[in-house]
């Protein structure tokens, strides 16, 4: 496919190796050498990394768009707090970073951007610019002061690229998309999900949610809240509790949380047959729960403790999940000897074995404004996640998160499952419609103008082993098998689905059962147990003052 070249002064090995391999798949370009300003064509785009203020003198006869890093040092990366960023309302700003003031780690000795007169400052940091837009004078320079991060071997790009440390990579991200847009790949609309691990069917609410006034806010405030619930917590259902999901599936969804809830379940060393025993004897349980109580449970699993071992994802896939979720942090940590591509945890999820999904989700807090902005410009699901004793205090939490969300534009509250779904990238060449899959089930609507649809190829291998249901000129239901870079014919107007040829390709009921534990039944027990009485602790001091 198409891309744009851009050339690079002094030359593309300024760009950090583990940088360039990311922008190149995050934005159709290449880059070149550029090592005279003064040589390069007048039309050609330049991205200047040497920090001379003669380059910038030789931009300035330039009509081109150029990018140009006036600081060439950084000190180390750290994750002390420090200085918001704040951006300002300019319309030629992404939407999702006009006028906000988003939490970063400290910068140190981050130096200003030295502007002129009729220069926009787009953003800044303790009140000092740090990334204008100059366009005087027949120039056209996106100016910032931060410089590129230099990985170490112990770090990702994705380390300089989250909601927490972004400043030194987006301003670069935002003016490459910017000169790409003609060809750039569409990103996913705006998801979003709110999570609490561990909540389960016993009764109408679970420690400090109570379910009836978290549908009521949700509903007020416009958010979708999905509960992990634990297979071995499938007995003694509640059916008002079963009702109230019965009642509000736009508002509240269940996935699943492990098996058994046993300490890093989900990270022990086992054979390839136990993997699959532990999760199969999670689906039978989930699969009983469904039965008893008519609900339809996502097949998207959360790890107890984040803890994930090799081995599981591929099981996982065979048996029909759909994915999990855990944060990048925890994924990068238990599966420390898997060798990530450059861009993990910047794509709308990460793919493990045999393309099956990683959805990340983030910390819920009430100023969540990092994770969110960053997510949605990235294209990834904001999924944001905690456990009940966050509300402990009440539940404005919810509140104000889903404001935060909801101030990002159109977003889309979907169940976990529902998100992996529409996890997917297009670009639209002609009549045929170009996808990049990012789970291992998706629903693609075929819109008008589109007569034939191609899975591209992908360097984590995400596009290959699908088949494609309810293509034209094939009987409804029927699969055909899609080759990468082969497009197929479709018909406009339907919704055709993508199924990993992995997926569901193990029967959960032809396994034998890892048996049962007392020890975790009991250890179950006694953690709700715990989860109730703090609630019910909490509430009584409020009652005793209410009734003086």
């Amino acid at each position: 496919m198409a891309t744009v070249p851009i050339a690079v002064h002094p030359s593309a090995a300024s760009l950090p190796s583990a940088v360039r391999a990311v922008l190149t798949r995050l934005t159709p370009v290449h880059f070149v050498d550029r090592p005279k300003l003064a040589e390069g064509r007048e039309d050609e785009i330049v991205l200047s990394l040497s920090g001379d203020p003669a380059a910038l003198n030789t931009l300035h006869a330039r009509p081109a768009r150029s990018f140009h890093v006036t600081q060439v040092r950084q000190a180390a990366r750290t994750e002390n707090p420090g200085a918001p960023i704040q951006f300002v309302p300019d319309p030629q700003l992404d939407p999702l970073l006009r006028g906000r003031s988003i939490p970063h780690w400290a910068l140190p000795e981050l130096s200003a951007v030295p502007t002129q007169p009729g220069d926009v400052v787009w953003a800044t940091c303790h009140d000092s610019p740090i990334w204008a837009r100059r366009r005087s004078g027949g120039c056209d320079i996106d100016l910032v002061s931060a410089p590129l991060p230099q990985p170490t071997a112990t770090e990702q790009v994705f380390d300089y690229l989250n909601g927490y440390h972004f400043i030194q990579l987006l301003p670069l991200l935002h003016f490459l998309r910017d000169v790409t847009a003609a060809v750039q790949w569409t990103l996913p609309p705006l998801r979003a999900c709110l999570t609490f691990d561990d909540p389960n069917l016993h009764w109408p609410s679970y420690g400090f949610l109570p379910y009836r006034e978290v549908i009521r806010l949700a509903r007020r405030d416009r958010f979708h809240i999905s509960f992990a619930t634990v297979p071995l917590d499938a007995w003694g259902i509640h059916a008002g509790a079963v009702e109230l999901f019965r009642e509000n599936p736009e508002h509240l969804s269940l996935m699943i949380h492990g098996n058994n809830h046993t300490h890093e379940e989900l990270g022990q060393s086992r054979t390839a047959e136990g993997h699959a025993r532990l999760m199969g004897q999670s689906l039978r349980r989930i699969v009983r729960l469904e039965q008893t109580t008519g609900l339809k449970i996502d097949r998207v699993s959360v790890p107890p403790h984040e803890a994930l071992a090799e081995g599981v994802p591929a099981a996982m896939l065979a048996l029909g999940f759909e994915g999990v979720s855990v944060t990048p942090w925890s994924l990068r940590h238990y599966l420390r000897q898997r060798a990530w591509p450059p861009t993990f945890g910047l794509l709308p999820a990460e793919l493990t074995d045999d393309g099956f999904p990683v959805l990340a989700r983030d910390r819920l807090v009430a100023d969540c404004v990092g994770p969110a902005v960053l997510a949605a410009f990235l294209g990834k699901p904001i999924v944001l996640i905690e456990h009940h004793q966050a509300v402990a205090k009440g539940l404005d939490l919810l509140s104000a998160a889903a404001q935060v969300v909801n101030s990002l534009g159109d977003v889309q509250w979907r169940s976990p499952q529902a998100i992996l779904r529409s996890n997917f990238l297009t670009r639209r060449e002609g009549q045929t419609l170009w996808i990049k899959p990012y789970a291992s089930r998706i629903g693609v609507p075929i819109p008008d103008g589109i007569s034939a649809l191609a899975v591209a190829r992908d360097d984590s291998n995400s596009s290959r082993g699908f088949n494609l249901v309810n293509a034209t000129n094939h009987t409804a239901g029927s699969a055909v098998q899609v080759e990468p870079e082969h497009p197929i014919p479709v018909q406009a107007g339907t919704t055709v689905e993508l199924v990993s040829a992995k997926l569901g390709t193990l029967d959960y009921r032809q396994l034998g059962s890892p048996g049962s534990s007392l020890v975790a039944l009991g250890r179950r027990i006694l953690c709700e147990a715990r989860d109730r009485a703090a609630a019910l602790k909490a509430r009584r001091p409020r009652q005793i003052i209410n009734s003086q």
